[in-house]
């Protein structure tokens, strides 16, 4: 991992930065059962000021970020797996945002008041919608193309609508 960053400091008061930083987390093996997840990067952009007034008894701070992932690694539901997960990489993703806070101290008393604005945006991929599963739902296998499913999908599920039944899957 790396980070570049610039710092500002035009008074003793306020503060300025600036910097990009990359990391990483590496692949993980799924215990044979998946196929395993390649490794995940992410690099993260953001920028902010921070001010300190009135002797210091008001510090502020606001801050932007954009972090951008590549083969984000998330847990999710995969019928071919008997314990009903599997961690998958879904395609670009990123989160993006707005914080801002403001403290004040005078005397025994403090107060405090933060607001934060985010945006995440996953990229393409399959996952359960599990609002529409039937009540009857429990972890049972997907049927194959061709297999019917069970009374109470007992045998097999047709979680991908392969056989023209329900379809509980949806892209995101």
């Amino acid at each position: 991992s790396g980070k570049v960053g610039f710092n500002w400091q035009p008074t003793k008061n306020e503060f300025f930065y600036l910097f990009w930083a990359r990391g990483y987390k590496p692949g993980l093996g799924n215990l044979g059962v998946v196929p395993p997840t390649g490794k995940e990067t992410v690099d993260d952009t953001e920028a902010g000021w921070k001010g300190t007034y009135a002797g210091g008894h008001l510090q502020t701070q606001l801050g932007g970020y954009y972090m951008n992932y590549y083969d984000l690694q998330e847990s999710i539901f995969n019928p071919y797996n008997a314990a009903g997960t599997a961690d998958s990489n879904i395609p670009y993703s990123y989160v993006t945002g707005l914080e801002g806070s403001l403290q004040s101290r005078v005397g025994g008393l403090s107060l405090s008041l933060s607001a934060d604005l985010n945006k995440s945006v996953l990229g393409n991929t399959r996952t359960a919608a599990t609002y529409a599963f039937p009540s009857s739902f429990g972890r049972t296998n997907q049927c194959a193309v061709g297999q019917a499913p069970g009374a109470n999908n007992s045998v097999c599920t047709d979680y991908f609508g392969v056989n023209g039944g329900p379809d509980y899957m949806k892209t995101l």
